[in-house]
């Protein structure tokens, strides 16, 4: 839901696993976080839900880079993070887009 886990500074790794939607500032703030796993059943990520995750490197989608590309992103819902990279089945989606098939 809407600020689940925001400013929560002990998590380090989740995973969300059947959710269909992350909400609002879900994660915002979680300055430790460093990874997260992503079920394809995910077709929705609300605001600002990475925003200020200062230590997020690893996004695990466990679905196709086209799947992670339809999915439904609010504004800012990765603000202020560092250079992450997006792990799907078929390939890798870096902070700035770029993607490489396996």
């Amino acid at each position: 839901g809407n600020s689940a886990f925001q400013s929560c500074n002990s998590l380090t790794s989740i995973t969300v696993p059947g959710a269909t939607s992350i909400g609002e500032y879900a994660f915002q703030s979680c300055k430790n976080l460093t990874s997260i796993t992503i079920s394809e059943s995910v077709t929705s990520i609300g605001k600002y839900v990475f925003a200020s995750c200062n230590s997020l490197t690893s996004i695990n989608y466990s679905g196709t880079v086209s799947e992670w590309e339809s999915i439904s992103k609010e504004s800012n819902w990765n603000n202020n993070t560092v250079d992450y990279t997006v792990y799907c089945t078929d390939g890798t989606i870096a902070k700035d887009g770029t993607v490489t098939y396996n």
